[in-house]
């Protein structure tokens, strides 16, 4: 519980930061959502999604190069 709530006191509610992403996936205009949420956490889920990417994006896949 403590995790949690260190966690919370940096990303603010999980359901706000799950707002962000939610509208930042979903092509919402960026000055809504900062608006909306404020500067600082939209600029927090900006680098979340960014720093994440790479564990959303598809892995590489070996191809066959014919020799057998």
């Amino acid at each position: 519980m403590l995790f949690r709530s260190n966690k919370e006191k940096l990303l603010g509610s999980f359901e706000v930061i799950d707002q962000i992403l939610w509208a930042l996936e979903n092509n919402i205009a960026r000055n809504e959502i900062r608006r909306k949420f404020g500067d600082e956490r939209t600029e927090f889920a900006l680098s979340l999604l960014e720093h994440s990417r790479h564990m959303r994006e598809s892995p590489y896949s070996i191809r066959d190069s014919g020799e057998n």
